[in-house]
């Protein structure tokens, strides 16, 4: 692809366990027959899958996809429709840190997430490794996931990774490898 020549090219070391490998996932939220969904859009379209256990998840990430839906029942968030427009929770964004570490962002299409602090409270409850919760706006009729502003609810700003002697400090916005131990 890039034209050179003469270049040593080692063979590819694959991962040990090809599962529960992905530190982050960004799941877009929806409805379907009066469900609340979760999970990938369906092959060529934007129908969302329901999914309740990703099998190349971290258990974080499902652990908060799950409790996420709960809240969303029980608060009464409205999910997005893409096709108009309208709604409130458009997308849930995990990233699964050091030590299980967990950050949920929750994409929404208005800058003001009712029940905010409820919501926190509820989550916190239920995800004992929890320790950022933020607000992403995207506002803009687009497919592109997060939008420029984001506010933090709960916690702390950025989780920690490392890879070798190295750390980091990841926020919603950064890229990241999404398979640390590969």
């Amino acid at each position: 692809i890039g034209g050179l020549r003469g270049v040593l090219v080692h063979p590819v070391i694959g991962a040990e366990t090809p599962w529960q490998y992905r530190n982050k996932m960004q799941f877009p939220v929806g409805s379907a027959k009066g469900n609340i969904v979760i999970g990938c859009y369906a092959k060529g379209s934007h129908d969302i899958i329901n999914t309740e256990d990703c099998f190349i998840q971290q258990a974080g990430n499902n652990d908060l996809m799950n409790a996420m839906r709960e809240a969303v029942k029980r608060f009464g968030i409205p999910v997005y429709h893409e096709d108009r427009h309208t709604g409130v929770l458009r997308h849930i964004m995990g990233r699964v840190g050091k030590n299980g570490a967990l950050m949920a962002v929750f994409v929404t299409a208005v800058p003001e997430l009712r029940r905010s602090k409820e919501i926190v409270h509820f989550l916190r409850e239920k995800l004992p490794h929890l320790v950022s919760v933020q607000q992403n706006i995207q506002t803009y009729r687009s497919n592109v996931i997060l939008g420029r502003e984001t506010k933090l609810l709960w916690g702390k700003p950025t989780i920690e990774d490392t890879i070798g002697r190295l750390s980091f400090h990841i926020s919603p916005r950064s890229f990241f490898q999404v398979n640390t131990e590969q």
